[in-house]
């Protein structure tokens, strides 16, 4: 087991570094809003080599490398003038200030009890889709245009209005990885989506099976640490680890364990009493498919904490930013008969909703991160198994596609809040 965890970090922390692979120079700073001196965060930093581009973080912070000078580095942002500037030298932390384009949209207010397409009359069937900032990622097929320029990344702010359009020709689904990178996930390549405020470019490419072994272990990343999943015994128990990838060292830092679903790996009997002992591998394959559901005990940040809901145990359990256990609560909301093994998370509002179905239709559910009791219950209307909810600032998205064949799968929201 320690061998596999060492492999992951090793794996994640190789993906990690790849994109100052031959690059000799590195300059870092500070972006900052003119007159206010407010951190702006996902500023694309970018200079001309075609695939090298960073984000700025949080505090506005970034750091970009490249190999010879003299360097032009591009600083785009949807909300702020494009500044470009030319560096001739080697230069100590350095601090760029962006001046706010005033180009804001009027808001569209949506209806608590409406439900909005928000491609309606656009000919776009959506793929897939993901937030990007405070605006909307989706991959679509165009059928404004023709076949061969498909599929197209279109941005759109939160009202559906179009920012831009690229056609990249390269199907496959987004990934969000533990640091907030957005990637394009094909049939063999992983890429980078980077948006320098004109168009889209897919950047840094990796082998599908690499890709996912280095970043889908891992849940979140707070400064230097990174907390890492690992299934072991037949999906029957999960660990946390906490990873330090300056120097790759780690530690455990949750064990959940499924105590019936041991208990049957365990005992062998009811092979006996089929006649098949000891079993198959067809056997072992077709009982893992039917009978051993993996641990569901998801892990989140939120608002700098991390919170495991720990689903096998009946509990929230929080930890600090070091991974230390503070506190946890009891929790029943799952054990109602239509509750379904799902979690959102409203980033932007700091909310946790879980998800009931009956007859096909969903109803989100708000879960206190205090008392880990539910609160108010939003039933989504008329539309029956929809696909790929997502909640963000107080709105549910989600695809729907309707019953009659020559309708497209269509994005939809519907704000959460009366």
């Amino acid at each position: 087991m320690k061998h596999i965890v060492a492999i992951l970090i090793f794996v994640l922390f190789l993906i990690l570094n790849s994109f100052a692979q031959n690059d000799s120079y590195i300059l870092s700073g500070t972006i900052l809003e003119s007159g206010t001196d407010k951190p702006i965060e996902k500023v694309a930093v970018k200079t001309g080599k075609p695939n090298a581009g960073v984000y700025s973080d949080k505090n506005g912070k970034f750091k970009i490398f490249f190999n010879q000078f003299p360097v032009e580095i591009n600083f785009s942002h949807l909300a702020y003038e494009i500044q470009t500037i030319t560096f001739r030298e080697i230069r100590k932390e350095i601090k760029v200030y962006m001046t706010v384009k005033n180009t804001e949209l009027p808001p569209v207010t949506v209806s608590a009890d409406k439900v909005i397409n928000l491609v309606a009359k656009k000919l776009l069937a959506v793929n897939d889709y993901e937030f990007m900032g405070k605006n909307i990622l989706m991959l679509v097929y165009n059928y404004n245009y023709l076949k061969d320029k498909n599929p197209w990344l279109v941005l759109m702010n939160k009202d559906g209005d179009t920012l831009c359009s690229t056609p990249i020709g390269s199907d496959g689904k987004f990934y969000k990885d533990c640091m907030g990178n957005l990637h394009l996930v094909t049939d063999r390549e992983a890429y980078q989506v980077f948006y320098d405020s004109t168009r889209f470019h897919l950047i840094y490419p990796a082998p599908k099976e690499e890709f996912f072994k280095g970043l889908e272990p891992c849940i979140a990343n707070i400064e230097n640490y990174y907390y890492l999943k690992n299934y072991s015994f037949r999906n029957q128990v999960l660990t946390y680890y906490k990873a330090n990838i300056s120097d790759t060292s780690y530690e455990k830092m949750r064990v959940i364990a499924d105590d019936a679903g041991m208990r049957m790996l365990v005992s062998r009997d009811r092979f006996f009493a089929m006649g098949t002992n000891p079993p198959t591998e067809a056997d072992i394959r077709f009982e893992e498919m039917c009978f051993f559901d993996p641990v569901y005990a998801p892990m989140y940040k939120v608002d700098g904490q991390l919170v495991i809901f720990n689903f096998v145990d009946s509990k929230l359990e929080f930890y600090s930013e070091t991974g230390t256990l503070e506190k946890d609560v009891r929790i029943d909301f799952h054990k109602s008969l239509h509750w379904e093994e799902a979690m959102f998370i409203d980033e932007v509002c700091k909310r946790a909703y879980t998800l009931y179905v009956k007859d096909g239709i969903s109803s989100l559910c708000e879960i206190s991160l205090q008392t880990g009791k539910p609160g108010r219950q939003v039933k989504i209307p008329k539309f029956k198994f929809i696909n790929k909810i997502k909640v963000c600032n107080n709105r549910v998205y989600f695809l729907y596609r309707k019953t009659t064949s020559d309708d497209l799968m269509a994005l939809y929201v519907m704000e959460l809040d009366s």
